[in-house]
């Protein structure tokens, strides 16, 4: 079931199901369902079973389709049997059974389509889409332990529960509507409430991001060029609507944006800040309802799992260990005015180094200013229409000083600084040795061996020295010098995606040795997606990994690559400077004071040096020679943008062997001069 957790009936009946209407009486219903009426038999029989269902469908040898097609049936009975005939149901049950054309899409088969849903009953007749499909299952058998004919009141509970439930009981958002207004793709119009109340309107123009709105269990964030509406009617330029979900007890990214704009601070820090800072048109949370008595309530369950010894009743142990971790989550939009794109999106690396090296002087205002940022990466770094440097996303930005909330782990993994990851100081120094003991105390008492033959021993071994008393960990504080290092992360990420630079006048371009290509790549993927990878880089510095990644760079390359190792030595000093004093915090405005400017002036030394050249870079979702990618033919493939993210990688399972097979790599070429050219090059992968 992976991530999926197995809570009680009971719980998932009273805390996730829409709320029953008010006169459905769940107990009188399963009364009448076993009286029957007139003209009809009763829906539960004599033996307990519901009607259509005499046999266990674990031991039907039919299809499951037929084996649970009686269920419509069951559904049918129990709308019939709350006597509500005054409320009209909201939605309908259908079997689905053999997947329906009308489901169908690019992206899918007929096994991962639903074999039964609820649909809005206004949509009948109209075919089926997935939009209007309130609640999709699945049938399945021999999975349940419980008897159904002694739950009967379960049963009519979570059909009742959504046949009479509300369009936003359901899950649809009132604020958001579709509107094609003659388009052929279709835009919405999406209600903005500000913290004020007032209700701002916008229509979308097009999708700029979706990273994690298709997983259960995520941000939800969408991102979208919008434009205002008045009257119905369009009206102003495009800007920017982000819609997410937010952490309930956390302040608002509007509110951090207002509150470090507003902050007196001195001219040299003052201007460098607000010009890196978004503009905030509005911003608020979503409000069904429509007034603030309707604020969402938080209904997250807290477990105390510090000292539980066993599971609740019908709680498996991953229940425990995913609601300890869950925080209650508010569903919020945002709009600002500066229509962005993130610096992955760029293709010229002049440009990406550029904007770095603007990026890294923002942060030294935003830090002198007492604030960090906390998730610096390829999405949040971002580039306006002017080519300057933004800071985007302050939703997990914090005062350095805040120590009102414990600490907890935010940011991209593959830009996280490593103390971030694990949660804990790298850099303390050892403690000291024990004392080196005194002749006296190594002296042994010959005399005492005289006795050991002797029943009458009555020689004793001296107890053990008292262990000094622990001293009181430092609890972990996020700093400054973290986003330092995501942003030095960030740097070797787009360092290491360089596979050449070449002039971009010349003819043809050099054959490079395959074995340094291949160490490469693997390098480059090891230090995005392997903790221990990323954790010998930076707190076993010694370790020689990092130095062979540089090693099998391109000659052309490699001077970029001696910059990362420079800065690699720099922050790891600054780290040791910081955390000399094991019992403090580490206070690192001192050790970072020098190193933003000359690192910004590093960047865009490498920026220039890029000025009329051409890169090479692999194509994405191009398997990585010498090594063999674990997917399945049936899945789809990634999204180039989910690249950016945090996502899994594909994993490492074959070398090159001597009768490999051989399929052209694609590579990239990216072009920072004035020169426009691509070429293909054979390359020997695994299928």
């Amino acid at each position: 079931m992976g991530d999926s957790i197995r809570i009680p009936a009971v719980d998932f009946l009273h805390h996730i199901l829409p709320p029953l209407h008010p006169r459905i009486d769940t107990a009188k219903i399963v009364s009448v369902l076993k009286q029957g009426g007139k003209g009809s038999r009763n829906a539960i029989t004599s033996k307990g079973r519901w009607r259509g269902f005499a046999q266990e469908p674990a031991t039907n040898n039919r299809h499951r389709s037929r084996t649970f097609e009686r269920l419509q049936d069951v559904v049918q009975a129990i709308s019939k049997a709350t006597g509500l005939k005054e409320v009209r149901t909201t939605v309908a049950f259908q079997n689905n059974y053999n997947g329906g054309l009308g489901l169908c899409h690019r992206e899918r088969n007929f096994e991962t389509l639903p074999d039964a849903y609820l649909l809005l009953r206004s949509t009948l007749g109209h075919g089926v889409k997935w939009m209007d499909i309130a609640v999709s299952g699945e049938y399945e058998t021999g999975l349940s332990t419980s008897d159904d004919r002694e739950e009967h009141e379960v049963v009519v509970h979570f059909f009742a529960s959504f046949l009479y439930a509300t369009h936003e009981q359901l899950g649809w958002d009132p604020t958001m509507s579709v509107s094609t207004d003659g388009l052929e793709d279709s835009q919405y119009d999406i209600t903005v409430r500000s913290e004020t109340g007032e209700k701002t309107v916008y229509r979308t123009l097009n999708l700029l991001s979706y990273l994690g709105s298709e997983k259960i269990c995520d941000g939800g964030t969408r991102v979208w060029k919008v434009v205002r509406l008045k009257h119905g009617e369009m009206a102003g330029d495009p800007v920017i609507l982000k819609d997410c979900w937010v952490d309930g007890d956390a302040p608002r990214e509007g509110c951090i944006f207002h509150e470090i704009r507003g902050m007196d601070l001195p001219e040299q820090i003052q201007n460098p800040l607000v010009d890196a800072l978004l503009t905030v048109e509005c911003y608020g949370d979503v409000v069904i309802g429509g007034d603030d008595s309707d604020a969402p309530l938080d209904h997250t369950i807290r477990l105390r799992t510090g000292s539980a010894q066993e599971n609740p009743p019908g709680c498996d142990l991953t229940a425990i260990q995913i609601l300890s971790h869950c925080r209650f989550k508010v569903h919020h939009r945002i709009v600002f005015k500066e229509v962005c794109q993130p610096i992955h999106n760029l293709t010229s690396f002049q440009d990406r180094f550029k904007v770095l090296g603007e990026a890294c002087i923002a942060l030294k205002a935003l830090h002198h200013s007492g604030w960090v940022h906390r998730d610096i990466s390829s999405g949040n770094i971002l580039v306006d229409s002017t080519g300057c440097a933004k800071l985007g996303d302050l939703e997990y930005a914090k005062r350095v000083d805040d120590e009102s909330a414990p600490e907890f782990r935010v940011g991209t993994r593959k830009f996280m600084a490593v103390e971030v990851d694990s949660q804990k100081y790298g850099f303390r120094p050892l403690p000291d040795p024990p004392s080196k003991p005194t002749e006296s105390d190594s002296s042994v008492d010959m005399d005492a061996f005289d006795h050991i033959s002797s029943s009458k021993s009555d020689f004793t071994v001296p107890p053990p020295p008292k262990r000094p008393p622990r001293e009181p960990e430092v609890p972990f504080r996020y700093n400054p010098l973290h986003d330092f290092e995501s942003l030095w992360w960030l740097v070797t990420y787009f360092v290491f995606k360089m596979e050449g630079i070449y002039d971009s006048q010349i003819t043809s371009l050099p054959n490079r040795p395959l074995d340094l290509l291949q160490k490469q790549r693997r390098c480059a993927h090891m230090l995005s997606y392997s903790r221990m990878e990323r954790d010998q880089t930076i707190n076993h510095y010694w370790y020689p990994t990092f130095e062979d990644g540089i090693r099998s760079l391109d000659s052309s390359v490699k001077p970029f690559g001696m910059v990362l190792l420079k800065w690699r030595h720099k922050i790891v000093g600054a780290y040791s400077q910081a955390e000399e004093d094991p019992k403090a915090i580490p206070i690192v405005s001192l050790v970072l004071r020098d190193l933003y400017d000359e690192f910004a002036r590093d960047l865009l030394a490498m920026s220039n040096r890029l000025a009329g050249k051409t890169i090479l870079t692999q194509q994405p979702n191009i398997p990585i020679p010498a090594v063999a990618q674990a997917s399945d033919s049936k899945k789809r493939k990634r999204d180039a943008r989910v690249d950016e993210k945090d996502e899994g990688p594909p994993a490492f399972t074959a070398k090159l062997g001597k009768k490999a097979k051989t399929r052209h790599t694609r590579l990239v070429v990216s072009h920072d001069g004035p020169a426009a050219r691509t070429r293909s090059r054979t390359k020997g992968t695994t299928r």
